[in-house]
């Protein structure tokens, strides 16, 4: 089997997947919300993976020119294991936006993510915190 630490695989695979999403907004507030189910048959180690999760959006406009949301989202994915290997996704952003210009806004965004693997061999449990803080110039 390929090795996927980085959630990379060198193989080739059939992959199957549905995805549902809305969308909308009322005066100062947007929300999205989207659902997935996706399969990935890998022919030459004769495996198939099963996903699925879902992601909840919500940003709201707190002045003419800064913005704030807020995303949740969550993934299952089944490895198709002999050993029932399975992963659990959790993942919650929080972020600010202000523009700073006609063509140039500024962003400050908090990640978490828990990833939790349930393997009968090295049951595991990652956290990763970030703050990213960008600058983006239209043209």
């Amino acid at each position: 089997m390929a090795d996927n630490t980085f959630g990379l695989e060198e193989e080739a695979f059939r992959r199957k997947r549905f995805t549902l999403s809305m969308a909308g907004s009322r005066e100062r507030n947007s929300f999205s919300v989207s659902a997935f189910w996706e399969e990935r048959d890998f022919e030459a180690t004769n495996t198939v993976e099963t996903s699925f999760g879902t992601t909840v959006g919500l940003s709201r406009r707190i002045t003419p020119r800064t913005s704030g949301n807020i995303n949740l989202s969550y993934q299952n994915t089944d490895l198709g294991t002999a050993d029932d290997s399975t992963e659990n996704q959790f993942d919650s952003s929080v972020g600010f936006s202000y523009q700073v210009g006609k063509d140039i806004q500024a962003t400050l965004t908090y990640n978490f993510t828990l990833r939790k693997v349930n393997n009968a061999a090295e049951p595991e449990d990652t956290y990763e915190n970030s703050v990213t803080l960008g600058l983006t110039k239209s043209f």
